[in-house]
């Protein structure tokens, strides 16, 4: 796990939060803003992901030398 992949689950949790919020108030625009961020979270997340294991097989690859 490396800081975007955090970064990301953070942002999805305050996009639901924001989306809760928007249906508790009716507010259709604090709906869109948490699905984005729950969308921009998912990008970050999915982002460190590849990021790690990317630099696991980079390891591997020289531990191999």
């Amino acid at each position: 796990m490396n800081k975007d992949t955090v970064a990301g689950k953070i942002k999805q949790a305050k996009g639901t939060l924001q989306d809760a919020a928007g249906d508790l108030t009716g507010s259709t625009s604090e709906n869109i803003k948490g699905k984005a961020n729950k969308a921009a979270g998912q990008v970050q997340e999915a982002y460190g992901n590849a990021k790690h294991k990317l630099r696991k097989e980079i390891d591997k690859e020289d531990d191999t030398f």
